[in-house]
């Protein structure tokens, strides 16, 4: 996050894991990025529409 905040000058970075692995999700949340949405079937795996759960973090959230 200090990377891409202070030396590429950032102002949103995000992220996203499958619906069906929400591990995933909680390492997200454990490096502070927020729950931002979650997108229905949105991408398609090995023939099955998968959901996508999207995280981010904003710079100023950051910084608090």
């Amino acid at each position: 996050m200090r990377y891409g905040f202070e030396e590429l000058w950032l102002h949103h970075i995000h992220a996203a894991h499958f619906g069906r692995n929400p591990a995933c999700g909680r390492v997200l949340t454990k490096i502070v990025m927020s729950y931002e949405c979650t997108c229905g079937e949105h991408h398609r795996k090995y023939g099955d529409y998968e959901h996508r759960v999207k995280y981010g973090l904003i710079v100023g959230e950051w910084r608090a």
